[in-house]
């Protein structure tokens, strides 16, 4: 086996309210548009200490510049609390941007079946789902499902 050498580096710290603001300032280029929704959600955990560390990394490319963790790092930077964090330098490869955040989302229900929860689906909290009620089409003789919420109402 062939042995590879790479300058990445990795380094658990305390991530700051003041770091990340630097880093946003300073090394924030070339990212997406920054969603308010989700950095409000991970600002309302660290507050409430809900953060958890994952192990999921703030990625800097071999020139410093972020590639993944802006979302992290605003919501720190407005939260006012240090989180625990790892960061990894060094990602030689530009392309590597382009390949960050495309995994499949993971769903409440995912998280569930992960834990062994059986029946996860009826155990799903339907606060955002809206009920589904279904009604014979009285044209075609199919059932169909719609949501109460759909904008002409169940079928």
């Amino acid at each position: 086996m062939n042995s590879v050498t790479h300058s990445d580096q990795s380094t658990r710290l305390l991530m700051t309210p003041e770091m990340a603001e630097n880093i946003l300032e300073e090394r924030n280029g070339r990212n997406r548009k920054i969603s308010k929704e989700l950095v409000r959600r991970i600002s309302r955990d660290i507050k409430n200490d809900r953060w958890i560390f994952n192990g999921q990394p703030i990625i800097f490319d071999d020139e410093g510049h972020l590639i993944d963790g802006q979302h992290r790092l605003t919501a720190i930077a407005r939260s006012g609390k240090a989180v625990e964090t790892l960061v990894v330098s060094g990602i030689e490869d530009k392309k590597a941007f382009h390949t960050i955040d495309h995994g499949k989302p993971r769903t409440f229900g995912c998280n569930l079946s992960a834990d062994k929860i059986s029946n996860y689906n009826a155990n799903c909290p339907t606060r955002n789902r809206p009920p589904l009620i279904t009604t014979t089409n009285r044209r075609s003789k199919r059932k169909s499902a719609r949501s109460a919420s759909h904008p002409r109402g169940p079928t």
